[in-house]
C-alpha cells in the first residue's frame, strides 16, 4: 500500500452521515512531518490495524451518542450579586460591606447533614415572572380604582434597571401611587392624611426651642385617634375585592388579618402551583378609619421548563454558600425549635434584686450638713518604654470565629423567589432546611448549571471598634 492509497483511505474512514470533521484536521495530521499514524499503518500487522479500526468506530460511536445522552445547555439565568434570596437564609452568618466582601463573622457552623434526610433528587418547574400589558395602562387601572387623579410621570427615584414611576406629589402632601415596571411590576399607594397631625396642648414655655431648627417646643400633645380602623370582616371583604380587580386570584381562605386599635393589616399571598410564594399584596388602615397605605403587583408566573434537582443531602453542603439563598413566605416556615420570645419576656426573670447592686439614691432625702469630701486620686507617671516598638509591626490579633456544628434534620420543599441580574424576578425549586438549632434557612435545590451563579465574594475579617 503507498502513502497516497493510505491517506485517501484514512480521509474517507473520518466521514459519516452524521458528523464531519473539520477537513483542516485530517490535513494537519497526514501533512505532519513525523506523520506518526501513516508511519504505524505502513509498518503494523494486519490483526492490529484491525484492532484499531474496531477501536476508532467505538470512540466515534460514543462521541455522537454523548452529546444525546447528557445535552449542554446554557444557564437559564444569571442570578443577581444583589438578589434579594442574598438576604434570606442565615443571613447572620455573614455581613456584606458596600465594598462587595464579605466580612468573617463572629460565628460560622459546619453544616451537618442528619441520617433521616433524602438522598434522592427530583425534578421542579421553574417559573419568570412577565409583565402584564404596560405601566402607563397598568397605572391608570390602578389609579382610578383608588380614585386617584393626576399624570404618570417617572419618579425622582428612576432608575433604567428598575424603572419607577408616580402620580400625584412625592413630598408627602397628598397621596400618591408608584409603579416600578421591572421584576414582579410592584405597585404602591400611599396616604398622608392615615397619620394626621397631632396637635399641641402644652406648647412649652416662651422661648422653648427644640433642636438646631429653633423649632418652638411641645410638652404634650392631644392623643392620637384610635381604635376607628375596620374590623377584620370588613377589612378582608373589603381588600379581597379590590385585590381581585387588580388582578390577584387568590381566596379569602388565603388572607390574612392582623387588628389592634391603632390599625388593621390585611395581606395576601401569591399562590403559585398550588404553593405560598414570597410576593404579597398588602392593605393598611390607621386608626383613625384612614387607609394609610396599599401594595400589590404586576405580574404573572409563566412556566420556563422543568429542571432536574439535588437531594435533601446534597443541599446541606449550599448551606454555606450565600449564593444559593432565595426568599421563602414568611407566614407558614417551620422552626428550628419551638423556642419562642417576647418583648422583654427572656429578660424579665422576677423582682428579686442582684445582692451586687448598689442601693439607689433617695431623691427625697435630706442632705448632710457636711458632704463628705472624696480624697483625689493620685497620679502614677507614665512608664517610659526603654526601647521604641514600632506598632505596625505588631498587629492586633484577628478574632477567631466560633464554629458550631449544625445538624440539618428536616428538608421541607418550598418555591423561592430570587432575582436576576437584569432585575428580573423567578421562582426555583428549592428546599426549607431545618435542625435542632439555629433558624431556617431556604436553599435552591436546582442542580449545577442552572443558574449562573455571582462571583463568590472574598472573605475579610471583621473590624472590631
Amino acid at each position: 500500500m503507498n502513502n497516497d492509497e493510505l491517506d485517501a483511505r484514512l480521509r474517507a474512514a473520518t466521514q459519516s452521515n452524521n458528523y464531519t470533521t473539520s477537513a483542516n484536521v485530517i490535513e494537519r495530521a497526514v501533512a505532519s512531518r513525523r506523520r506518526p499514524v501513516r508511519e504505524w499503518l505502513a509498518t503494523s500487522s494486519p490483526a492490529a490495524r484491525r484492532n484499531l479500526g474496531g477501536t476508532a468506530a467505538a470512540v466515534a460511536a460514543l462521541a455522537l451518542i454523548l452529546p444525546a445522552a447528557f445535552p449542554t445547555q446554557a444557564p437559564l439565568f444569571s442570578l443577581s450579586a444583589n438578589s434579594q434570596s442574598a438576604a434570606s437564609g442565615l443571613a447572620a452568618d455573614s455581613l456584606v460591606g458596600g465594598d462587595a466582601k464579605m466580612m468573617m463573622p463572629f460565628v460560622t457552623y459546619n453544616y451537618i447533614a442528619g441520617p433521616d434526610l433524602s438522598t434522592e433528587g427530583g425534578r421542579g418547574l421553574v417559573y419568570r415572572f412577565e409583565l402584564d400589558g404596560d405601566v402607563q395602562q397598568r397605572a391608570r387601572e390602578i389609579a382610578d380604582a383608588l380614585g386617584i387623579e393626576g399624570e404618570l410621570a417617572k419618579s425622582t427615584y428612576f432608575d433604567e434597571m428598575y424603572p419607577t414611576w408616580v402620580i400625584g406629589p412625592e413630598d408627602g402632601t397628598r397621596e400618591n401611587l408608584t409603579v416600578t415596571w421591572s421584576g414582579t411590576g410592584s405597585w404602591w399607594y400611599n396616604n398622608p392624611a392615615a397619620y394626621p397631625e397631632q396637635k399641641c396642648i402644652d406648647p412649652g414655655q416662651p422661648g422653648d426651642v427644640v433642636g438646631d431648627d429653633l423649632t418652638e417646643s411641645c410638652s404634650q400633645y392631644e392623643a392620637p385617634i384610635t381604635d376607628k380602623n375596620p374590623s377584620e370582616a370588613d377589612a378582608s371583604g373589603y381588600a379581597l375585592e379590590l385585590f381581585t380587580s387588580l388582578g390577584y386570584a387568590g381566596t379569602k381562605d388565603q388572607l390574612t388579618v392582623y387588628r389592634d386599635e391603632w390599625g388593621t393589616t390585611v395581606t395576601a399571598s401569591e399562590i403559585v402551583n398550588g404553593q405560598r410564594i414570597a410576593l404579597d399584596w398588602s392593605m393598611y388602615w390607621g386608626g383613625n378609619g384612614e387607609i394609610a397605605y396599599i401594595g400589590g403587583q404586576s405580574a404573572r408566573a409563566v412556566e420556563a421548563g422543568e429542571f432536574a434537582t439535588i437531594s435533601p443531602t446534597a443541599a446541606v453542603a449550599r448551606l454555606a454558600d450565600w449564593r444559593w439563598f432565595g426568599s421563602a413566605p414568611m407566614d407558614g416556615v417551620p422552626w428550628m425549635s419551638a423556642r419562642s420570645y417576647s418583648v422583654g419576656g427572656d429578660a424579665i426573670v422576677g423582682d428579686e434584686t442582684d445582692a451586687t447592686t448598689e442601693p439607689s439614691t433617695d431623691p427625697t432625702a435630706e442632705p448632710t450638713a457636711e458632704p463628705t469630701v472624696e480624697p483625689e486620686p493620685s497620679v502614677e507617671p507614665a512608664p517610659v518604654p526603654t526601647e521604641s516598638v514600632d506598632p505596625g509591626l505588631t498587629p492586633e490579633p484577628l478574632p477567631t470565629p466560633t464554629v458550631m456544628d449544625l445538624i440539618i434534620s428536616k428538608a421541607v420543599p418550598q418555591m423561592l423567589m430570587v432575582w436576576d441580574s437584569n432585575g428580573g424576578a423567578w421562582l426555583v425549586p428549592g428546599y426549607i432546611m431545618t435542625g435542632d438549632e439555629g433558624w431556617p434557612t431556604a436553599v435552591i435545590s436546582l442542580i449545577d448549571g442552572v443558574i449562573e451563579l455571582p462571583e463568590p465574594m472574598p472573605i475579610e475579617p471583621a473590624v472590631i471598634d
